[in-house]
């Protein structure tokens, strides 16, 4: 695996933990709606943005296509677990992973 980018803003770490927290590829509309019924709504050009971002740092990765309403979107998936990402800021950081557990 290449260089993965562990400074996250905070709309990149909401995003994220949605992933993370889905086990399964999500479209940008499924984003969308989970923080729209959660009340932290994001336009859906920031989603498409952030998720752009994401791919550049490495931390996700296009999955494939899947048809919402009459239109293909494309699938995301994370390229490292929550745990592996919170391993890498610890050793980021210069926390001995060995003091966590």
């Amino acid at each position: 695996m290449g260089p993965i980018d562990t400074h996250l803003t905070k709309q990149e770490n909401i995003i994220m933990g949605i992933l993370w927290d889905a086990n399964k590829a999500l479209s940008a509309s499924d984003f969308f709606n989970i923080l729209e019924a959660s009340g932290a709504g994001l336009s859906y050009n920031r989603i498409n943005n952030i998720l752009r971002v994401l791919g550049a740092k490495g931390l996700i990765q296009h999955y494939g296509k899947s048809r919402v309403n009459v239109k293909l979107s494309n699938l995301f998936l994370p390229t490292i677990s929550k745990e592996e990402y919170l391993a890498r800021i610890a050793t980021d950081l210069g926390v001995n992973q060995l003091k966590l557990a």
